[in-house]
């Protein structure tokens, strides 16, 4: 058995007993974190709605096929050069 095995084992046992009271008395117990409450106010905002004045490009619509076309090729292009490292 090597020397002071046991009182370096007692004294990290203490420790963490005493970490562990110290976390479990001191902790403060209001203040926990809520889920917001529904009110009246946000009846009227639907939370799907996210677009935004920046979406529109000169009063004409992003192209959308256009743009996921571009992220797709841009996507093989990066998994074909990953491949061949």
């Amino acid at each position: 058995m090597p020397q002071f095995q046991l009182p370096i084992a007692t004294s990290l046992a203490s420790g963490a007993v005493a970490s562990w009271a110290l976390f479990h008395f001191a902790r403060p117990k209001e203040g926990k974190i809520r889920l917001p409450i529904h009110t009246d106010e946000d009846e009227g905002k639907d939370g799907l709605d996210v677009t935004k004045p920046e979406d529109l490009l000169d009063g004409y619509p992003i192209d959308l096929d256009g743009f996921w076309k571009r992220v797709s090729s841009v996507c093989l292009k990066i998994s074909f050069l990953a491949q061949n490292e």
